[in-house]
Order: C-alpha cells, then sequence, then structure tokens
C-alpha cells in the first residue's frame, strides 16, 4: 500500500453524497424513535445546560465555572442564543436534538478514515456500524459532550492524513480545540504528534515542521490556560486526574491499579463491542496482523494512545462503558478488513452489504428497546415533579433522585438554574443519605436541617428501613402517605410521605 493511497486525498475518489444522506437520515430517524420530548436532562447533561443558558441570558461566561469542559456548553450557547425558546424543556429538547445530529455525522469523518483502508462501498459499511450501534443512538440522546466531541476528535484524523501539508497543520489548531470539549484531546495531540514523525521521518527539518504544528496547538490553548490558572489556581486538562489522585493513591498499591484498571477495561470493552463490533473486530484484527503493512500502525496508535485515560479512569474505579466510546470510529476500520474479506467471498456484494446493514439497525433497535423503558423515566419524572411542589427535604433516592434538580429548574424557568455559593449548579430541596441503623434516628438527626418527607418504592435492594416502611406503613403512625402511585395506575409503585413531628415526638 503506497502513500499515496494511504494518505487522504478528496481526488482519489468520488463522495457518496446520496448515500451518505440516505444513511444520515435513517440513522437521525433511528434516534428519533427513542427520543422522549418530555424527559428532561439529567446529571452531566443538566449542568451543561444550565451553564449554556446562564451564558445565554447574561451575556457573558459566568464568574465561577464549575466544570473543566467548555467546548460543549459554549457550542450550545450559540444555538440557544439562536433559538429563543418558550420553556426550558424546549432548550433541553434543542440540546439533546444537537447531540443526536453531531452523532449521525460523524458517519461522514470515519468514513473517510475506512476509505483510506477499503474501497468505497466496505468503507460505507463499516462506518454504518458507528452510527447505528445501540450505545452510541442512546448516548446521543442524551445531550452531553461525546457527540461533539468524536465528531471532532475523527475531523482531526482525516485533516492529519491530508495530501496537502498546510491542512495537516490544521489538526493541530483543530486538536486544540478538541481538547477544549473534553481534557482527554490532549492525548488526540499526542497521537497525531508520534504520527507526525512516523508520517514524516524521512523529510529534512522534521523537527521544525513538526515544532508548527505544537505551536499552534498551545497557541490556541493558552489564552485558557492562563484564565483557568488566574480565576482557579490551576488549569482544566490536568483537574481531572488531580481529582481522583488522592483517592486512587490510598487505596491500591500502582500495581494493583493497573491490574485492575486492565480487567476493567478487558470487561467494558467486551460489553461496548456487543451486539455491533464483536463480529467484525476478531477477524478485523487477524486480517490486519496477517498482512501486516507499516501504514496499519495509523490504527493502532490513536488506540493505544487514547486508551490511556481510559484505563487512569478504569483504576479509580469510574466504571462506564462511555469512556470507549471514543474507539469506536477506529474499531469501524479494523471493521472494513472483515466487510471486505467478507465481500471478497461473497458472489453478490451489492445484496451481502445492505443485508449487513439491515441486520445492524434491527439488531440495534432490539438492543435498545430490551435496554429502554420509557414509562419508568416518566413516571419517575412525575414523581419529582411532585416532590419539589410538595417537599423541603427528602431522604436519597437513586436512580430516581436525578430527576429532582431538572424538575427544579423547568419549575424555576425562565430563572437561572440555582447555583450554590460555590457557583456549582445544584438543586434547592435538600436530600439526606439514611446512614442511620433506625428510622427514628434519621429523622431526629436531620429535623433540624429540612427533612420532611420520605420516599420509598417497591424495589427490594433499597435500604432496609426504606423497604419496611414500604411493606409496613401502618407501623409508621407519624408518615402520613400523601401519594400512593398505585392509585394512579401508574407501573411503578412509589408512596410519599409527610412526616407529622407532632405524632413523632410522641411515638418516641
Amino acid at each position: 500500500m503506497s502513500e499515496k493511497k494511504v494518505i487522504l486525498d478528496k481526488k482519489s475518489h468520488k463522495f457518496p453524497i446520496f448515500e451518505i444522506i440516505t444513511l444520515i437520515s435513517i440513522a437521525i430517524g433511528l434516534r428519533l424513535i427513542f427520543f422522549d420530548s418530555e424527559i428532561p436532562l439529567v446529571l452531566d447533561s443538566l449542568t451543561y445546560f444550565s451553564f449554556s443558558y446562564e451564558t445565554k441570558i447574561l451575556g457573558h461566561f459566568p464568574e465561577i465555572i464549575p466544570f473543566t469542559n467548555l467546548g460543549w456548553p459554549v457550542f450550545l450557547t450559540v444555538f440557544f442564543t439562536m433559538f429563543p425558546l418558550e420553556s426550558a424543556i424546549d432548550y433541553m429538547n434543542l440540546q439533546k436534538i444537537i447531540s443526536m445530529v453531531l452523532s449521525s455525522i460523524t458517519i461522514i469523518p470515519i468514513y473517510l478514515l475506512c476509505k483510506k483502508f477499503s474501497e468505497k462501498k466496505y468503507a460505507l459499511c463499516a462506518s454504518s456500524l458507528f452510527i447505528f450501534d445501540p450505545r452510541i443512538i442512546e448516548n446521543s440522546i442524551l445531550g452531553i459532550t461525546d457527540g461533539l466531541y468524536i465528531l471532532m476528535m475523527t475531523l482531526v484524523f482525516v485533516l492529519f492524513f491530508n495530501t496537502q501539508k498546510k491542512i495537516v497543520y490544521i489538526s493541530f489548531f483543530l486538536a486544540a480545540l478538541t481538547t477544549l470539549v473534553r481534557a482527554e484531546g490532549v492525548f488526540v495531540f499526542i497521537a497525531i504528534s508520534i504520527m507526525f514523525f512516523l508520517r514524516f521521518r524521512n523529510e529534512e527539518r522534521v523537527v521544525i515542521k513538526y515544532l508548527i504544528g505544537f505551536g499552534i496547538f498551545i497557541l490556541i490553548l493558552s489564552p485558557i490556560l492562563v484564565e483557568r490558572i488566574e480565576l482557579f489556581q490551576n488549569e482544566f486538562i490536568t483537574q481531572p486526574f488531580e481529582k481522583s489522585k488522592n483517592v486512587a493513591n490510598n487505596e491500591l498499591t500502582n500495581i494493583f491499579n493497573l491490574i485492575f484498571a486492565l480487567e476493567n477495561y478487558v470487561k467494558f470493552l467486551g460489553w461496548v463491542t456487543i451486539p455491533i463490533y464483536l463480529l467484525f473486530l476478531i477477524p478485523g484484527c487477524f486480517l490486519i496482523f496477517k498482512k501486516w503493512k507499516k501504514e496499519n500502525a495509523y490504527i493502532f496508535i490513536p488506540i493505544i494512545t487514547m486508551s490511556i485515560p481510559i484505563l487512569y479512569a478504569y483504576s479509580i474505579p469510574a466504571e462506564d462503558t462511555r469512556y470507549l466510546f471514543v474507539l469506536l470510529p477506529f474499531f469501524s476500520i479494523i471493521a472494513t478488513f472483515s466487510i471486505k474479506s467478507l465481500g471478497n467471498n461473497v458472489k453478490n456484494t451489492r445484496k451481502i452489504l445492505p443485508l449487513i446493514l439491515i441486520i445492524v439497525i434491527i439488531s440495534s433497535t432490539v438492543f435498545l428497546y430490551e435496554r429502554t423503558d420509557m414509562t419508568y423515566e416518566r413516571e419517575s419524572k412525575n414523581v419529582a415533579e411532585y416532590i419539589i411542589k410538595n417537599a423541603q427535604g427528602i431522604n436519597a433516592f437513586e436512580p430516581e433522585g436525578k430527576f429532582l434538580r431538572a424538575s427544579e429548574v423547568i419549575n424555576d424557568f425562565p430563572n437561572i438554574p440555582y447555583k450554590e455559593s460555590g457557583g456549582e449548579f445544584t438543586h434547592k430541596i435538600k436530600i439526606f443519605n439514611i446512614k442511620e441503623n433506625n428510622l427514628n434516628d434519621f429523622i431526629k438527626n436531620y429535623k433540624n436541617e429540612g427533612l420532611t418527607h420520605i420516599i420509598t418504592d417497591e424495589n427490594q435492594n433499597r435500604n432496609n428501613i426504606l423497604i419496611d416502611i414500604f411493606n409496613n406503613e401502618q407501623k409508621y403512625v407519624f408518615l402520613e402517605k400523601i401519594l400512593d402511585t398505585k392509585e394512579l395506575e401508574q407501573k411503578h409503585h412509589y408512596k410519599i410521605f409527610k412526616i407529622n413531628y407532632e405524632k413523632f415526638e410522641g411515638f418516641k
């Protein structure tokens, strides 16, 4: 495989506009099937929404920024400013739609990367694996950073492999912007730095040429780094690692950390490749190493480099398959070798490739239907709305409690979402973890701090106190039941009790 064939060139093939538009349309349509306009944003996505909406209202950045990854909320602010909407849920749905579109159009740079190693028809099929992967579909509906980050990351590598060196330098510029979206983008920069010396090793003054790219990267990041250091005495790139450094050092030795991280990496890698990538990865890797070419290193250098922060996260441990999503575009490249081999051994590839796509789409749809329970989400959201309108303090109740802050934001709109004095977006309602051995002690300890209600449900994995309240509510005469979702014919059974402190004192 010659260097000219390896490096992408817009003249080397005709871009399949019709096929790409068709696949993007199908991908967006599939996401819309699982898109629920009634379900609000929660957790990190709600924090990004809150920052973007506050920036829109203020006309400038807030004085205190409570997180490190600014790229995504700044990107959202542009759209929030362009589209003045009437409710918080409308802005939240706009955030989800933007994320869904970004996730779907990522097929374009992935296709260009796959095309570097295969013909158009196989590259199209392999790049489709990403946009039809069920976890990518599910993730895109959450409205978090991954859609923009993965799109920009893949564009970095597309630009890097361009035949024009001026465009190669643009990849360093985009790598800096990618780092602003997520701090792990610095490993994207490290990957293209390694590949820069590999690709241009035979040219004169390669170090000087690299320093130009390095200078571009630093030049873009420097203003942000300086501002962060002045305001918060830290820069955003190493901050995520600093937060967890003490935990890791205190609990595990470095050797055990590495073993534990590798175990999690392998385990979650297996999960994230099911049901789409697993069938293509193993034979694809076999074919790559069977007929190894030096250009194949361009596939594995990014995978190895960007696995470093993933291993670090799994050593803490932060157990989430989401960290591995950045590797899926490169898994698509590996899949091209499997798909090409299959196509070369089948008489009619025009039939087998569409059949692969149909099977992928059907399996993703079935997988998502099995994992998704929209009724449960809506009912949990409704209960959260009831709580924030009727209670001042309540026991911790996860994962349903994630809807409490979202309900407050929607209820308080168009006011800026509530923040604590330190600048972190949080909920106004007080939430208390049950650490006591009995209900009496729990109520007594938090009475003066604002505890007013108790919520429980039919889940037998709850705290034993909550299970007993749910099953034997008549024992607790000081708990006045104000909501029983069974009476509302809801699928999931919740009970909410108001604490009658007069009866509680008499009961004691």
